[in-house]
């Protein structure tokens, strides 16, 4: 997502920034000079196993995988959310991740279903989005 401007690495107030497996809280004014109410997160979620290979007894499954968006209002979010699942549906086909010194292939990532509206946070009134996938991913030699 930050190589096609979705968001960029959390800093500050940089526009979008992502987050993994947390998501910072804002105050109660949905304020906080440290964290930007418009914000990315990806988490890791259930994944899917479908079946145990005959030949080497290995699983073959997905894993699973959240990305929520925060706004400030439902129309920001919706437009995110949709350029979000708009990227992934497209672009990310057969792309090579690197991760220390390990390299993976993300072969896919499957929509479970469409963006989830989870509502506002009655403490900040800031609204809430999810998109939920299976990733197919290897490892490479």
């Amino acid at each position: 997502m930050i190589t096609a401007a979705l968001g960029t690495r959390f800093s500050g107030n940089d526009a979008w920034p992502i987050y993994y497996n947390y998501m910072p809280d804002t105050n109660s004014e949905g304020v906080d000079t440290n964290v930007n109410q418009n914000c990315l997160a990806v988490y890791d979620t259930t994944g899917q196993v479908y079946s145990r290979n005959s030949i080497d007894g290995r699983f073959n499954e997905d894993h699973g995988v959240m990305v929520k968006v925060r706004c400030k209002d439902e129309t920001t979010g919706w437009s995110k959310s949709q350029a979000i699942k708009d990227y992934i549906d497209r672009q990310v086909i057969r792309t090579q991740v690197t991760i220390s010194s390990s390299t993976y292939t993300v072969h896919c990532l499957t929509r479970t279903g469409d963006i989830m509206r989870v509502g506002p946070r009655p403490e900040t009134r800031s609204r809430e989005l999810t998109l939920n996938y299976l990733a197919t991913i290897t490892i490479n030699p």
